[in-house]
């Protein structure tokens, strides 16, 4: 401190640490170099150093102290050597010209405000290693402040390939950032990690993440929607709260909780969808969404906690499904357009201010389940004129309705309500309405002993007075409480059945006898490799349910063990053979299994028996050794003619000349076990075809099979013979099958040539026809006829075709002249038409 006459700085490698405040406040200071000898750099080491423009840190250095770099006010650019793991808080808060950072490679720790109000600061990209954030300063007081909070100008954010979590309070406070993309390998963002960052209108989130930490996207105050890709499992308390601008969400479809305050103050939020996955609505989760317009919520949700809807003051439509056992106080309170709700059928008991402010809630069913009234649970409900309450209602608070005197009460007679109705002044309606439908949650189940369970039952209609009644057909498998609520009491079947009025539904319970104990008929065992010895196991009792057991051993190295108990010994050594209960009971017995010796090869096997292969080429064959654990797996190759094929230690034949031979691979340890594969190396066929193409059933090579000639073919040609020489002289149709040399096979053609046709006459013989005469032409497959109204054959041009030497024309127009020409055409080796010149044109006038 007190050095305004230093200008430049090279420390020496003797030293290790930059003290505390060492260079702090030499405002001339403009260049230092930081040897790899020091490992760490203290707190404010080069602090309002504002001449600073040059630092050259080397690899060595650890830790960055807090403020060890605080308004270095000139400083551009910064590298931050890989060997740096920790920054601590405010290292280089207040650089307000610092424009580039190269942050190390494996930095795993940062501090509040490290890069804070670094106003210049545009892109940053954060690597792989970062995964902490320390939110402590001075004596450890947590704050709301990131890393990089106040740079207002940070607008590009990458994360280096391969990063998994975006670590908390990374970016809190950060106005700067407007929108940012997540790969999908990041799976965690933290704690507070976005919290804040007032200008971020858009976050693409990828598949792959996972959770949603507490607060992460907190206060952003210009976000508007937000899609959580299916991967999000879990988000945390607070994660959007007080996104005032967000309108439209889309949940993962396997979330299970909405925790507390996620989108509390939400006001502008419209469009939300509730995965059928979820379970749980926690506190004040929805509070204060003043926008959303209804609840409809999945059957599957079982709780709804305080608040969790609270002052949402737009919502007309909730519907809480007969999953849900218990909503929580205040849950509704404020609502001030609900005018429809529906309440699940498990539900037993309203809470204090439930409803409290649902000024436009005319009428509410209470279900039949509902025991108890809390206090102010529907005050200042202005307009609530209606409400039916439940035989089962047995408490409603004194001060649970604020005007009583406008109220109808319905319920059955003689209960709880009525008298409550008669004692505030409330006009009390008696209703006989039967139920007309019963329905069960779980109308079948297999379940253990003491594995009690709750079955809610759904009736219709929600404002029916009868009363419900379960009863048990056997009490000693399975009792059930008035409320639906089943205890097991033992092994057996029993029928749940509950009757509301004169309609009921059953579910059957199935509670299996479970194993007690199991017993092997040896405990320990001495086997030899290679033997094997069938498991007897004993079960007690004997009429248990499901005897199924399932075996496993502790190292399969040295014994196995099939599913029905056969174990076989492979190598020397020790291991646990466990025969394991399926049946939920977790008895389960053990064999202790020695091994000695090694295992002998029992066989051989070739995963080919026979094989072609051409010249040249090569083929690998695969041995197996049986059994797969004989310890000597060892084997020798071997070929009959090494002049047709040999062979090599792996199994890898190479064809040599043309002939058959025998590539045998015997066992090393034992030469009585062996395979063999019969290798052919087949004879040449090149075939030359002079513009042809070739059949495909024409073989490339041959052996020991006589080989039939097939015809190639050439466009505009016919074929003429296959032959063994250039000047075809020698002619061949098949390849004997006791020949034994190389062909080389030449395609001869002609070229197919078609005679002009000659058409002699062309009459109106008959009505409306033309009679044809012509010669015939040599070797014509047939003739083409042409006629038409032009003299040209331009328009209107009609072709027959026909193998005969005469033709008639029928269907004619009388009173037309025709002109008609004949051309003869032959077939080439394609199977295409080789046509010859048109004939002369007659014209001819139909009269008749």
């Amino acid at each position: 401190m007190g050095c305004d006459g230093i200008e430049e700085i090279e420390l020496p490698d003797t030293i290790t640490e930059i003290g505390d405040s060492a260079f702090k406040s030499c405002k001339n200071l403009n260049k230092v170099i930081i040897p790899e000898s020091v490992t760490k750099i203290d707190g404010d080491a080069f602090a309002e150093c504002s001449g600073l423009v040059d630092i050259k840190m080397h690899e060595g250095i650890n830790t960055i102290g807090s403020r060890a770099f605080y308004k270095c006010d000139r400083l551009l650019d910064i590298v931050i050597p890989d060997s740096v793991e920790k920054i601590e808080f405010e290292a280089f808060r207040g650089c307000d010209k610092l424009e580039n950072i190269k942050l190390s490679e494996n930095l795993t720790i940062v501090g509040y405000g490290v890069f804070g109000d670094c106003k210049s600061i545009s892109k940053i990209e954060i690597p792989k290693s970062l995964k902490k954030f320390d939110g402590t300063w001075g004596s450890g007081t947590n704050l709301s402040y990131g890393a990089f909070g106040g740079c207002s100008n940070l607008k590009t954010v990458n994360f280096e390939a391969g990063s998994t979590i975006v670590c908390a309070a990374l970016f809190m406070g950060c106005d700067g950032i407007e929108e940012i993309e997540l790969s999908d390998t990041i799976t965690e963002i933290g704690d507070s990690a976005f919290k804040n960052c007032k200008n971020l209108d858009r976050i693409t989130m990828n598949n792959g993440i996972e959770i949603l930490e507490s607060s992460a996207f907190e206060d952003c105050f210009s976000l508007t929607t937000i899609n959580i890709p299916n991967t999000v499992k879990a988000i945390s308390n607070s994660t959007f709260q007080d996104c005032t601008s967000l309108t439209e969400v889309h949940l993962s479809n396997i979330l299970k909780e909405i925790p507390a305050s996620t989108f509390s103050g939400c006001k502008k939020l419209t469009t939300i969808n509730f995965p059928s996955t979820l379970t749980t609505i926690g506190n004040s989760a929805f509070s204060g969404c003043e926008s959303l317009p209804e609840a409809i919520l999945p059957s599957g949700v079982e709780k709804i906690e305080s608040n969790a809807f609270k002052n949402c003051k737009a919502m007309k439509k909730a519907v809480v499904p007969d999953t849900v056992s218990s909503v929580g106080s205040s849950a509704f309170y404020g609502c001030e357009a609900l005018a429809d709700i529906t309440l699940g059928s498990k539900l037993k008991k309203i809470e204090s201010q439930t409803f409290y402010g649902c000024t436009v809630l005319p009428s509410i069913v209470l279900p039949y389940n509902v025991t108890t009234i809390g206090d102010s649970a529907f005050v200042n409900c202005t307009k609530l004129t209606q409400i039916t309450v439940p035989r089962n209602t047995t408490s409603i608070a004194s001060n649970a309705f604020s005007y009583p005197k406008k109220m109808t009460m319905y319920g059955p007679s003689d209960c709880y309500a009525q008298t409550y109705a008669s004692g505030k002044g409330i006009k009390y309606v008696t209703q006989d309405i039967h139920a007309i439908s019963v329905s069960l949650d779980i109308t079948e189940k297999t379940t253990e002993r003491y594995d009690d369970f709750q079955l809610t039952a759904t009736i219709a209609p929600l404002n029916f007075t009868d009363a419900v009644v379960w009863t048990s057909s056997n009490e000693e498998v399975a009792a059930v409480s008035d409320t639906g609520y089943v205890e097991i009491c033992g092994v057996g079947t029993a029928v749940i059945t509950v009757t509301a009025g004169n309609v009921k539904a059953a579910c059957k319970i199935t509670v299996p006898q479970l194993i007690d104990w199991i017993e092997f008929d040896e405990d320990e065992i001495e086997l030899k490799a290679g033997e094997t010895y069938q498991l007897k196991p004993y079960i007690s009792p004997s009429d248990a349910t499901n005897k199924k057991l399932k075996y496993t051993s502790s190292d399969t190295k040295v014994a196995e063990v099939s599913a029905s108990g056969l174990v076989t010994a492979k190598s020397e050594g020790e291991a646990k053979i466990r025969a394991a209960a399926t049946d939920g009971s977790d008895e389960y017995a053990v064999c202790y299994v020695t091994v000695t010796g090694k295992a002998k090869v029992t066989g051989i096997t070739l995963d080919r028996t026979s094989a072609e292969v051409k010249r040249g080429e090569k083929l690998t064959l695969n041995a197996t050794v049986s059994p797969s654990y004989a310890s000597n797996k060892k084997v020798v190759w071997k070929s009959a003619n090494t002049k047709i094929a040999t062979v090599d230690g792996n199994g890898s034949v190479t064809a040599k000349a043309p002939g058959r031979t025998k590539i045998t691979v015997t066992s090393s340890e034992n030469s009585s076990y062996q395979a063999s594969c019969t290798v052919t190396v087949p004879y040449k066929i090149t075939y030359k075809l002079n513009k042809g193409k070739n059949n495909a059933s024409n073989p490339s090579t041959y052996y020991g099979k006589k080989v039939t000639l097939k015809n190639p073919s050439r466009k505009g040609y016919a074929f003429a013979g296959w032959y063994t020489d250039a000047k075809f002289k020698k002619k061949i149709t098949s390849i004997s099958s006791s020949a034994k040399s190389d062909y080389i096979l030449y395609a001869k053609w002609t070229k197919v040539k078609v005679a002009k046709a000659s058409l002699t006459s062309a009459k109106n013989s008959k009505s409306k026809q033309i009679l044809l005469k012509y010669k015939k032409v040599s070797g014509a497959k047939g003739y083409e006829i042409s006629y038409s109204t032009d003299k040209k054959f331009k328009k209107a041009v009609t072709k027959k075709n026909t193998a005969k030497t005469s033709y008639t024309i029928s269907k004619l127009k009388k009173g037309k002249i025709y002109y008609v020409r004949i051309r003869a055409y032959k077939m080439d080796s394609t199977g295409k038409k080789v046509y010859g010149k048109h004939s002369s044109m007659k014209k001819v006038k139909v009269s008749k």
